[in-house]
C-alpha cells in the first residue's frame, strides 16, 4: 500500500496517472489548506475532518465526498453519479474540470467554520 499520495498516483498507468495528477491539483487549488495523505487505500483530503478523496479503479477514477446540493449541479454531475457522494470519471475521459472545482469548493465552504 502506498505511503503518499505521490506513491500511490506512481502505481497507476500514465494516462490515470495524468487525470490524478489534475485532480490533485483542483483539490490543492480549492482547499489549499487541506491536509494531504492516504485514507481508506485512496488520495485523501481533510479540513475540519474528511473533505474528500479519490481513487483508481480498472476502468474510472472514483472521487468521493462530493454532494451536488442543487438542482442544476445535480444535472451537470448526473453523467458521472454513482451514488450519493460519488462521481465516477471513466479512464481516457477528459474531466469536467470546472465542475470539479465548483463541488471541491462547496465541500470546503461547508467544512470551514
Amino acid at each position: 500500500m502506498a505511503a503518499t499520495v505521490d506513491e500511490y498516483i506512481a502505481g497507476f498507468p500514465e494516462p490515470v496517472q495524468e487525470s490524478m495528477r489534475t485532480l490533485r491539483s483542483i483539490i490543492r487549488d480549492e482547499a489549499s489548506d487541506a491536509t494531504e495523505g492516504i485514507g481508506y487505500g485512496m488520495a485523501s483530503y481533510k479540513l475540519n475532518g474528511n473533505l474528500v478523496h479519490f481513487a483508481a479503479f480498472a476502468g474510472h477514477i472514483g472521487l468521493y465526498g462530493v454532494y451536488p446540493d442543487d438542482a442544476a449541479l445535480q444535472e451537470r454531475c448526473a453523467p458521472y453519479l454513482a451514488g450519493k457522494g460519488t462521481l465516477r470519471f471513466r479512464h481516457g475521459q477528459e474531466l469536467p474540470v470546472d465542475l470539479i472545482r465548483e463541488l471541491i469548493r462547496r465541500q470546503v465552504d461547508a467544512q470551514r467554520p
